[in-house]
């Protein structure tokens, strides 16, 4: 059964409606078939984008067709989509600046809200064939190529988001915008860049992929463009060879950073070991002196015993010279009184 077109002629006309509550939002999403992919956009509010003033559109599961009068807004629409995935005008085909997205005569501030689908395929569900490869992570960070057809695709941190996840992209005149990324329950979830393209890549969404958004300006580039240069180019980006190419690349520099940080690594290793020698050889001079030294006082103390045995010894014999004269001595006196007393008695026999 063909489904209804959606017009743009009157979407964007008259004063901008009061803007539902997220219960009310809730209320109002249509059932939605178990066999949708994640990651599939649900609904799109566009609020002072482009040449919209408020726009809103709820997309059914299968093919949505938006018709409408030329300059309507209908690729608007898209580039919003792109936008609020985190594109950019350049990749949107758009040029210039985000600012220059804003519709004019507005407050300077316009605004994108996209509700995607965020449920796992039932256990017995086909995955939907086609796309283009996307660029996954395994647990040790290195970049791999995904084949969609062989691979369902998983919802994204259904404990945190819940079934539904809802991006705002906020954007202002001057270029600047914001991004925050809510669950199911309107709560929000990151405001990080890096939160949404993770997210993204799980989907195997890419917003600058033609395979996934096929601008005006893209498939005229394809099917008017002769530069073989230029259609491989598209046929790579498509496949998302570009992108397997750019994640090699980037592992190739993250190799080389790292070789040249093991190279810087290891001159600082050289350098510390250098220094690590002359510690050690410091270390050991200091040890050797300090035996030195001891060895030094054990000597001085040795020197000084030497020279109180040696002082001892000379005084042992000295005393006992002393000894022997003193004996001497006494032995000359006793021999001289007895002299004397012979003397004294030849004496009175004489007389």
């Amino acid at each position: 059964m063909a489904r209804p077109k959606r017009s743009l002629d009157s979407a964007s006309d008259g004063p901008a409606p009061k803007r539902p509550s997220m219960s009310d939002q809730k209320r109002t999403i249509a059932p939605v078939d178990w066999k949708m992919q994640p990651g599939t956009i649900v609904e799109v509010v566009l609020e002072e984008f482009m040449c919209h003033r408020y726009f809103k559109i709820k997309f059914e599961n299968g093919p949505n067709v938006i018709n409408g009068l030329n300059g309507s807004g209908k690729s608007a629409v898209m580039q919003g989509i792109i936008i609020g995935l985190g594109g950019t005008p350049r990749g949107s085909h758009r040029g210039g600046t985000l600012g220059d997205l804003v519709r004019r005569g507005s407050g300077g501030v316009a605004k994108i809200e996209l509700l995607l689908w965020n449920r796992d395929l039932p256990n017995d569900a086909d995955p939907v064939e086609g796309g283009a490869l996307r660029v996954d992570h395994n647990e040790e960070g290195i970049p791999v190529a995904v084949d969609p057809v062989s691979e369902k695709t998983r919802a994204y941190k259904p404990e945190v988001l819940g079934d539904f996840v809802r991006i705002v992209r906020t954007i202002r005149d001057n270029g600047s915008s914001t991004l925050r990324i809510l669950n199911a329950k309107g709560q929000r979830v990151s405001d990080r860049r890096d939160y949404l393209q993770s997210m993204l890549m799980s989907f195997g969404i890419s917003p600058e992929n033609p395979m996934c958004f096929l601008t005006q300006d893209w498939s005229k580039e394809f099917l008017i463009g002769t530069d073989a240069k230029k259609k491989y180019l598209f046929f790579k980006t498509a496949t998302g060879m570009l992108a397997v190419e750019k994640a090699i690349e980037q592992c190739q520099q993250k190799k080389d950073d790292c070789s040249n940080d093991v190279s810087l690594l290891k001159e600082r290793v050289d350098f510390q070991e250098m220094e690590l020698k002359n510690i050690e050889r410091q270390i050991e001079f200091r040890h050797r002196k300090g035996e030195l030294e001891q060895q030094i006082s054990n000597l001085e103390g040795e020197l000084v015993w030497a020279k109180v045995a040696e002082h001892q010894i000379e005084l042992d014999r000295e005393k006992a010279g002393l000894e022997k004269a003193i004996a001497k001595e006494a032995a000359i006196k006793e021999e001289r009184k007895k002299l004397n007393e012979e003397l004294n008695g030849k004496k009175k026999v004489q007389a």
